[in-house]
């Protein structure tokens, strides 16, 4: 990973993102850009938050938002998708749960959601969306082995280190566009 990619997470109210937005620019002379997240990456991380858990009771349910919908009138921006706690266990496999889930809805009701950009994933433990916003609950451990100290809820670094990578490669991605 390259030393000059931080990845930049603040909890602030709008009006305080253009301060500390200022204030990073013309203090401390860094440049930095919001964190789109792409579509992959947030199906990886449905995958991931369904697959790595073994209790689907921490998970609860999963929403996926899907987005990029083409309509004659344009009058449908975004599909939702709701699985139940209950129901997730159904869709775990090699493909993977997004793989599964989509190959599923597509035989049962004709739609290729494959070919629709997922926009946002939701969750009992996190949230995030393509515009890069994410919020973890409480139900996320914040100790790097959780288990060690007695803590069964899932650990957040997990989450991190991928947003971490993800960053770090959407970096990678820009500057060699720009040369």
């Amino acid at each position: 990973m390259d030393p000059s990619n931080v990845l930049l997470m603040a909890k602030a109210a709008p009006k305080m993102q253009t301060v500390i937005a200022d204030y990073l620019v013309n203090e401390l002379d860094c440049l930095f850009e919001p964190l789109k997240l792409s579509d992959s990456f947030l199906r990886s991380m449905a995958d991931s938050n369904v697959d790595s858990t073994e209790d689907m009771k921490d998970v609860g349910g999963i929403e996926l938002a899907f987005t990029g919908i083409r309509t004659k009138s344009g009058a449908l921006n975004t599909m939702i998708l709701n699985v139940g706690g209950e129901d997730l266990q159904k869709f775990k496999g090699k493909n993977g749960f997004t793989a599964n889930l989509c190959d599923h809805i597509s035989r049962e009701v004709s739609i290729d959601l494959s070919k629709l950009e997922l926009g946002r994933v939701r969750s009992e433990l996190f949230s995030m969306g393509s515009d890069g916003r994410v919020r973890f609950s409480s139900l996320m451990s914040y100790r790097g082995n959780p288990e060690d100290f007695g803590d069964d809820r899932v650990s957040i670094w997990m989450v991190l280190s991928s947003l971490l990578s993800e960053a770090s490669n959407s970096a990678g991605e820009l500057s060699a566009s720009k040369q």
